[in-house]
């Protein structure tokens, strides 16, 4: 099914709106690239921008591998519950 939605929902699209959209960029589109620019990484880590990100990747990375780590205690781990869920259905 998730192989077949964007073709169908591509097809659905009308030509002449599918070129505006894709030749003509947003007003986001414009603002963001005249903020943008090239730098190196002792120029990035100057900024406010790269602190932040780094700071919300570990937390993100920290959150997975605490609910990796706690799986079998979120899971429960008790095999007796576990065999007699599998009977009752």
């Amino acid at each position: 099914m998730n192989l077949l939605i964007p073709p169908i929902s591509l097809s659905m699209i009308s030509k002449s709106s599918m070129n505006k959209m894709i030749s003509t960029p947003s007003e986001t589109d414009r603002f963001l690239s005249k903020r943008g620019k090239n730098c190196g990484f002792k120029e990035a880590t100057k900024k406010r921008e790269f602190w932040l990100f780094l700071f919300t990747f570990s937390i993100i990375i920290g959150i997975a591998r605490m609910v990796d780590e706690n799986a079998t205690i979120i899971a429960l781990h008790n095999s007796n519950k576990a065999s007699n869920n599998q009977r009752t259905f």
